[in-house]
C-alpha cells in the first residue's frame, strides 16, 4: 500500500515549521487512509499493517534539518491548546478533534521521549503566559498522553497542572494576610507564582537587579510564605517565559 505524502502551499521564505498546514496535511492524509482501509478493505489486517508501515516512514522523514516531526507536531498541538489553527479559531468540539487526531500520529513516532519534552516546555509557556485556552483541555491532553505512554513520561506535566492550583490557593491566602494587616501597598501591583522545580523546566536565571516593587513584593511574600513552609526553600526567578510573557510587576518563585 502507497502512501503519498501531500505537499503543503507555502509562501516562499517562510518557515514549514511555524506552519501547521504541514500537521493538517498529514492528519488529512490519516485520516482519508484510515476510512479507506475501513470501508473498502474492511479493516484487513494487511492492509491495516501496510498502513501502520507507511506512516511510519512518513513521520519519521523529517520535515527540515532543524526540527524534527516530535518538535513540529508540539508546535501545532500548541496553536491547537491556544485555540487557533492558522487563522481559524476553535471551538470545544474542534479542541478535543484535533487532540485526538494529534495522538493518532503520535502513536507513528518513535522517539516519544522527545516529544513528551518538547510538549512540557510549551505546556510551561502557555501556563505562565496564561495562553492556554482553557486547562480542562491541557488535562485532557495529558491523560490522552497518559494512556498511550504510560505515568512516568507525563508525571512531571501532572504535577505543573497541580502547582498551578496550589499556587492559586497560596496567592489567595497571600492577598488575604496582607489585607487584614492593612499593607495592600504590594496586593495591587505584585503578582507571584510558586513552581515547584522539580516539575517545571529549568529557568535560565541570570543575576537581575529587582526595583522597589518588585523587591517589596518578593520580601513580603517570602516572609508570608516561610511562616507557612519553615522547610521549604523559596528563590526569585524573573520572567522566565520568553518575550515578556509575565506582567510588568511579576515574579517567579521556585520551590525546591
Amino acid at each position: 500500500m502507497a502512501v503519498k505524502k501531500k505537499k503543503s502551499r507555502k509562501k516562499k521564505g517562510t518557515d514549514p515549521t511555524d506552519d501547521p498546514q504541514y500537521i493538517q496535511d498529514l492528519l488529512d492524509l490519516h485520516t482519508d487512509c484510515t476510512a479507506m482501509v475501513a470501508t473498502v478493505f474492511d479493516n484487513n489486517t494487511v492492509f491495516e499493517h501496510a498502513l501502520k508501515s507507511a506512516f511510519e516512514y512518513i513521520v519519521h522523514k523529517e520535515p527540515t534539518d532543524q526540527c524534527t516531526n516530535a518538535e513540529v507536531l508540539c508546535m501545532y498541538c500548541d496553536k491547537v491548546l491556544k485555540g487557533r489553527r492558522a487563522k481559524e479559531r476553535l471551538n470545544e468540539a474542534e479542541v478535543e478533534k484535533a487532540l485526538d487526531a494529534v495522538v493518532c500520529l503520535f502513536r507513528y513516532l518513535k522517539d516519544k521521549d522527545m516529544f513528551a519534552e518538547t510538549y512540557r516546555h510549551f505546556l510551561c509557556k502557555r501556563l505562565l503566559s496564561g495562553k492556554s485556552l482553557n486547562n480542562s483541555y491541557e488535562r485532557s491532553m495529558i491523560t490522552k498522553l497518559k494512556m498511550e505512554c504510560g505515568a512516568q513520561v507525563t508525571a512531571k506535566m501532572e504535577g505543573m497542572m497541580a502547582n498551578l492550583k496550589m499556587d492559586q490557593e497560596s496567592r489567595v491566602g497571600y492577598a488575604e494576610k496582607w489585607k487584614a494587616t492593612g499593607n495592600t501597598e504590594c496586593i495591587q501591583e505584585f503578582h507571584v507564582l510558586v513552581l515547584q522545580t522539580g516539575f517545571w523546566p529549568t529557568f535560565f536565571n541570570p543575576p537581575v537587579s529587582l526595583g522597589p516593587v518588585l523587591s517589596t513584593g518578593v520580601n513580603h511574600f517570602k516572609a508570608f510564605y516561610d511562616k507557612q513552609y519553615s522547610h521549604r526553600k523559596v528563590g526569585s526567578v524573573a520572567d522566565p517565559c520568553e518575550r515578556r510573557a509575565l506582567p510588568a510587576h511579576s515574579c517567579v518563585v521556585g520551590l525546591s
